[in-house]
């Protein structure tokens, strides 16, 4: 992926608020070869597979730091070879011409120990650039710093073009079973059963006249209404979601077989696929909010369907938990140059010889992973030719990929709930409300909202710092290597336990 040394972003394009979410993850792709793979595969060069909401990350950042750290480590390695092979290859030749006399084995310790130093300071300049840049763009934030997407190179325009319509994206085409890719983990559901044909009676016990139901009318009722119910940060739109493999289906998702599934269709494929929904394409209403600076995310999917003479809700509630620890290992960096300077001095050694002792599983690695990227698009062409179905769907997700597995604070879970528990009482409200002003008998709904209201939702543990300190597991368990998407997902890479550059 080339680059460009553009100006920075113009003030009048559409550039999303920057959270702290995207100033952890753009540190991360500094400090994780593996995380920068990983964003690398799904960003830059993600196939013709589609990709999943990113949920208030900003991708185009996100993807600047990727390839700029990629370039780095990319030179390092080059720096690295330049000086340790010319090294090795001079003292191999000097004992081959001159035998081992004492004065060709000082000789040669003169030149491996040279080439060592030049190659121990190399290191070090390395852990201190990647480290001073990640704490930089860390602390920025708290010191009203320059931006994530400022002071890396602009990326070609027809990838910033294509990233920014990813953030725009008004469909979601999945790959597997549930279609809410990427929103974490399942909080609550519940769906109310509404019958269009009771009425309700009158002041003088009278049946009141009904009027007709809309799934289209009731979900624009209630995109209104919770965007004014006066819940901070809160987003909610109309989303299409659309099954993998019936992207055809959906006029506009797919113009081209042999290219990746469109990121937006036409506002009336949105409302088409409330009023007539498919087995396959589905437009939910998406209401979420952030909170703890872009860290916790609630998402809401609520559906109107209309079923015979019946009227039905559907509620879907998950949750995107905090970072995962090692996510934020940037925050812990040194930021004085006497902190930074100790630290280098510090990890130099290990991560030099942790470098050079992997260097030629790293290198194998790495080729397979870069043949494999520039492959797969004609192997997922070749599928495409060859069969009738094609899955285009998305799977994980970025910033599924890097939340906690556990809370670790009590806050979150009385945050989440809360924003639940908010979102919920409008959602019925409004229901109720609706179907009220049609006529129809509301007693059935209020009692399945008495019902609604006492579920318990789905928190599930919390693990309190004087019991259990967050989720220490395996950061990418979830991202084997050698998947459908060949994603090298790697190890854990804090800042103290580097991998090979």
């Amino acid at each position: 992926m080339g680059v460009s040394t553009a100006p920075p972003t113009p003030a009048t394009a559409a550039v999303p608020q920057v959270s702290q979410v995207d100033r952890l993850l753009c540190s991360y792709t500094w400090l994780s070869p593996a995380f920068g793979r990983y964003v690398y595969s799904r960003l830059i060069r993600p196939g013709l597979r589609a990709v999943p909401p990113t949920h208030g990350v900003d991708v185009v950042a996100l993807a600047r730091h990727t390839v700029a750290a990629r370039r780095h480590r990319r030179l390092v390695i080059l720096l690295a070879l330049l000086d340790v092979l010319p090294a090795v290859v001079g003292a191999a030749l000097i004992l081959g011409l001159g035998g081992f006399s004492a004065g060709h084995l000082l000789e040669c310790l003169a030149i491996l120990a040279g080439g060592t130093l030049v190659y121990l300071a190399l290191i070090g300049w390395h852990v201190y650039a990647t480290r001073t840049r990640a704490s930089r763009l860390v602390f920025a934030g708290a010191t009203g710093g320059a931006e994530p997407r400022d002071g890396v190179p602009r990326l070609a325009d027809a990838a910033e073009q294509r990233l920014d319509a990813y953030a725009k994206a008004n469909v979601v085409v999945f790959g597997g079973g549930i279609p809410f890719v990427g929103a974490g983990e399942l909080l609550t559901r519940w769906n109310v059963q509404i019958d269009t044909t009771r009425a309700a009676k009158d002041d003088k016990g009278r049946p009141r006249p009904l009027l007709p139901v809309s799934a289209e009318e009731l979900q624009k009722t209630l995109s209104v209404t919770v965007r004014k119910a006066g819940i901070d940060g809160i987003r909610v739109n109309n989303r299409l979601f659309v099954d993998g493999v019936r992207t055809d289906a959906v006029d506009g998702l797919l113009p081209d077989r042999e290219k990746p599934p469109s990121p937006a269709v036409a506002r009336s494929e949105i409302r088409r696929a409330i009023q007539h929904a498919t087995e396959t394409a589905r437009t939910y209403l998406c209401i979420e909010k952030p909170a703890w600076a872009g860290e916790l995310v609630v998402t809401v999917f609520v559906r109107a369907v209309e079923y015979g003479t019946d009227l039905y809700v559907e509620f879907y509630a998950y949750v995107l938990l905090p970072l995962h620890p090692v996510v934020a290992a940037a925050e812990k960096l040194p930021v004085s140059p006497a902190g930074r300077v100790l630290h280098v001095a510090r990890w130099t050694g290990p991560i030099a010889w942790q470098s050079l002792r992997n260097a030629p599983q790293t290198l194998l690695m790495s080729a397979r992973w870069r043949w494999y990227l520039a492959r797969r698009p004609a192997l997922q062409r070749r599928d495409i030719r060859k069969s009738a179905v094609f899955n285009y769907g998305a799977s994980g997700g970025i910033r599924a990929a890097v939340a906690a597995r556990h809370r670790d604070r009590l806050f979150a879970y009385e945050d989440e709930e809360r924003a639940v528990k908010s979102i919920r009482k409008q959602v019925l409200k409004v229901v109720v409300q609706y179907v009220g002003d049609h006529g129809i008998d509301t007693s059935e709904l209020e009692r399945q909202q008495t019902q609604i209201f006492r579920q318990t939702i789905n928190i599930r543990d919390i693990k309190g710092r004087n019991i259990m300190l967050g989720d220490h597991n395996k950061f990418f368990d979830g991202l084997a290597m050698g998947g459908e998407d060949g994603d090298d997902a790697g190890r854990d890479a804090e800042p103290d336990d580097e991998e090979t550059p």
